[in-house]
């Protein structure tokens, strides 16, 4: 019997089949065995265990009767405990016994550990008791696998547990497993005897068909074969005789398709020789390339190709040892193995002479009927002309970049249908769209232009161009909006691109932002208008403080005068109060002007801030918090303008929070490195004062004008205060900004410059010297009434008056 024979694979099969039953029918038995041997072990010894808990439950039963439980349990527990022992350890297998453990992990009695003992606690064995109240579980304990049972003695918090070994626990189960295989081992040699019998029979006829279909196989076409009968092999002999049949039948038809394959053959030559015909009349290289090994099968003379070489494409056109590829060579022969579709790739080729020359080469694929594809139909148009142009092209077009992108303001070229054709990097930063993205989009979506006071879309100006055929100037209150968002004031100018003919072909847009430029316009004029409030208002101070030095000194005259009632020395004293109101107004007015230059001294900011700050919150709801560096520079100011300025911030920060809230101050040091983000400081040293209040904050619009004077936004104000604090600051050579939100609060920032010493001057203190004698006093000034008042007080004090009007006097 040959391993390969049909007889040795059934019997094999048989054999598999019949093993793979035994096997399952073994598995199966020594399961449900199993199953039976733990329930039956399970109940016999939870039968056990609750024997020791009915004991140990009747033992507690007496003792709880004693009403003494405290005093008699450990009795109770050792005489129980000495019955068990006697019971189930004296005469008891040292293979199964029963133990006890308490819920802490100690051993409370165990035939071979003593009481107390710990050593079981920390095991997984004990861990697993303690979890549940009952059950049972497999575990190897001392080396030995065993079956553990227990079940917890709550009134004692005790855990009686049993324990097996597992040999003994399942002996009867493998006694019967050893006997069922011996069995099944014998019936399966007996069977599989009596198989190889019958299987041999069966197999004999087919042995006898395998020669027939051998002999076929040679070509004995006359061998004739008959088993007779009508079962399957009977049925299969016949067939075989059948396909003999038709085998001589086929042999005579191909005989004669033979024939004419010979007469389509020699008409297949007459269409090759047209073809090549037309193939040698194309001037550039064309050939057919095999698939999978990239010969060259078919090529006319222009390529190169002699019919005698078995050339690859590769080495015909690049003369080289592997297939083309990289971004320069692309080969084409994968483009079209993988997109089954014409492409087209320009390549380096090489003459028969070793020049080199451009191509671009075309590929179609060809397919067979089923759609495989078999071959590739290749030519190739020498472009070398064409590319040089290119190149000459591209270097004019890179010197006209290298230009544009030097150029300052932003270049932006189109078509003659408005579609971008090229960005400057200026236009690339103000629009926000690059060169890739930006190309062969309209202008209006790249350059996105409104009107500033309408917030409507301005006239696309590439249309604007090219309908009125010249330059166009820039419009006012443009604004571009870039791509990110942002929004810039611009000032753009626009002409045609004409080609030789004067014809439009395009347009150039230049355009610059003029925001920066705006700003600081806006700002000089906002200076010159301070500045002429300042002359005005200094020459109106100036006039209404002498007529209130009149008023003033004439009230103190008047108040000199004990003979004065009671009610109109009041009324005096309110006017006095109201013209010194006046008088500080006053002085607020000098501020703008040359009168109010303020007289610097090195001073440190920290406490004129605390105190100025604290002074204007005194009584109100609002806390104000300090982060004030204690290495804070020095600066060099005017104590008496530098406090105003605090109050006035402090006290709008207040009435912003009418509700209460809290100020926070914060200062810090700016260094010369990191002045480059504030072109006022110059390059300086400057610190920075932050004053920022929790309050209602205020609109853009709002904050744009608070600093102008006479504006205000609360009732019966006056308008001056941020107005004169900024003219402080600006005196002091210093910056102030403010940045707000609706309902989120504002701040207010100040920069000032730095002192260049590191110390505080030392003011020396004037001694107090006795009242001077009698003198006389020279009083000049140009108003009267000034003269009067000062030489009449003068005179109440016992000195001799000289007045005059000017220096000539």
């Amino acid at each position: 019997m040959r391993p390969g024979s049909i007889t040795f694979k059934l019997l094999f099969l048989i054999a598999c089949a019949f093993i793979i039953t035994t096997v399952s029918v073994l598995f199966i038995a020594d399961r449900q065995l199993t199953r039976i041997i733990d329930k039956s072990q399970e109940a016999v010894y939870s039968e056990k265990i609750e024997s020791i808990r009915e004991f140990l439950h009747r033992r507690d039963t007496r003792l709880r009767r004693t009403g003494l439980v405290e005093a008699y349990f450990e009795d109770f527990k050792e005489a129980s405990l000495k019955v068990l022992r006697q019971t189930y350890y004296k005469h008891a297998d040292q293979n199964i016994y029963p133990f006890i453990i308490d819920i802490e992990g100690k051993v409370v009695m165990h035939p071979t550990l003593p009481e107390g003992d710990l050593s079981l606690a920390t095991t997984e064995l004990v861990a697993k008791m303690l979890t549940v109240d009952k059950g049972n579980f497999d575990y190897t304990y001392l080396g030995q696998k065993k079956w553990f049972i227990f079940k917890r003695f709550q009134q004692w918090n005790w855990v009686i547990c049993y324990t097996v070994p597992l040999n003994i626990k399942y002996a009867d189960a493998l006694e019967f497993r050893n006997l069922l295989m011996f069995t099944l081992g014998g019936i399966s040699l007996i069977v599989l005897l009596a198989l190889s019998m019958i299987v041999a029979r069966f197999t004999k006829p087919i042995t006898r068909l395998t020669t027939f279909a051998t002999a076929m196989a040679r070509g004995d076409l006359d061998r004739y074969i008959d088993f007779g009968g009508s079962d399957e092999v009977g049925t299969l002999a016949r067939s075989f005789s059948h396909m003999r049949d038709s085998i001589r039948e086929k042999i005579s038809e191909l005989e004669q398709e033979n024939r004419e394959r010979k007469k389509a053959e020699a008409k297949l030559v007459q269409q090759n020789e047209y073809i090549n015909s037309i193939l040698e009349s194309l001037t550039h290289p064309l050939y057919a390339i095999d698939v999978n090994d990239y010969t060259i099968k078919i090529a006319n003379s222009a390529s190169g190709f002699n019919a005698g070489d078995a050339h690859t494409c590769y080495r015909l056109t690049h003369g080289q040892d592997h297939p083309c590829g990289g971004e320069n060579h692309p080969c084409p022969l994968e483009i079209v193995k993988q997109t089954r579709e014409p492409v087209m790739v320009e390549h380096v080729h090489f003459d028969q002479n070793g020049n080199m020359q451009n191509f671009e080469v075309y590929a179609y694929p060809v397919f067979d009927r089923r759609g495989n594809l078999i071959q590739m139909i290749e030519y190739a148009i020498d472009v070398t002309g064409r590319k040089q142009a290119q190149a000459d092209l591209a270097e004019e077009k890179e010197r006209l970049s290298v230009t544009l992108r030097s150029i300052g303001d932003g270049v932006i070229t189109t078509d003659i249908a408005g579609r971008v054709v090229l960005l400057n990097r200026v236009a690339e930063n103000l629009t926000g769209w690059s060169m890739e993205d930006a190309e062969g989009r309209p202008l209006e979506e790249v350059f996105h232009i409104i009107n500033e006071q309408t917030g409507e879309a301005c006239e696309n100006p590439a249309t604007k161009v090219i309908n009125s055929g010249g330059v166009i100037g820039p419009a006012e209150h443009t604004v571009l909006l870039a791509k990110t968002g942002s929004k810039r004031r611009i000032a753009d100018n626009g002409a045609p691109i004409l080609d030789a003919g004067s014809t439009i072909i395009g347009v150039v847009l230049v355009f610059r932002d003029i925001t920066a430029q705006l700003k600081t316009e806006k700002e000089l004029l906002k200076v010159k208008k301070l500045e002429s409030i300042g002359i005005l208002a200094g020459g109106i101070a100036h006039d209404f403080n002498n007529i209130l030095a009149a008023i003033l000194g004439n009230i103190n005259l008047a108040l000199f005068d004990r003979d004065l009632k009671e009610k109109t020395k009041n009324l005096l004293t309110e006017a006095e109060k109201a013209s010194i109101r006046a008088k500080e107004l006053t002085q607020q007015l000098l501020t703008f002007s040359k009168g109010g230059e303020p007289v610097k001294e090195m001073s440190s900011l920290d406490e004129i801030i605390r105190d100025s700050a604290n002074f204007m919150l005194l009584g109100d709801n609002v806390a104000c918090t300090y982060a004030i560096p204690e290495d804070l520079w020095l600066v060099d100011i005017d104590k008496g303008q530098m406090s105003q300025v605090i109050q006035n911030i402090v006290l709008n920060a207040g009435h912003a929070m009418p509700d209460g809230g809290t100020i926070s101050i914060s200062c810090e040091n700016i260094a010369a490195a990191d002045a480059e983000e504030f072109p006022f400081a110059g390059g300086g040293q400057f610190v920075k004062i932050s004053i920022r209040d929790s309050g209602i904050g205020m609109p853009a619009n709002i904050a744009e004008k608070i600093f102008d004077p006479y504006f205000t936004t609360k009732h019966g104000g006056s308008g001056l205060g941020l107005a004169i604090s900024q003219s402080i600051i600006n005196k002091h050579n210093g910056h102030i900004t403010v940045e707000s939100t609706p309902g989120g609060g504002s701040t207010f920032t100040i920069y000032i410059p730095s002192s260049m010493e590191t110390k505080v001057r030392q003011q020396e203190v004037p001694v107090e010297g006795s009242p001077p004698s009698p003198l006389k006093v020279l009083i000049m000034d140009d108003e009267e009434i000034v003269r009067d008042v000062a030489g009449e007080m003068l005179y109440q004090m016992g000195h001799e008056v000289v007045p005059a009007a000017e220096g000539k006097e």
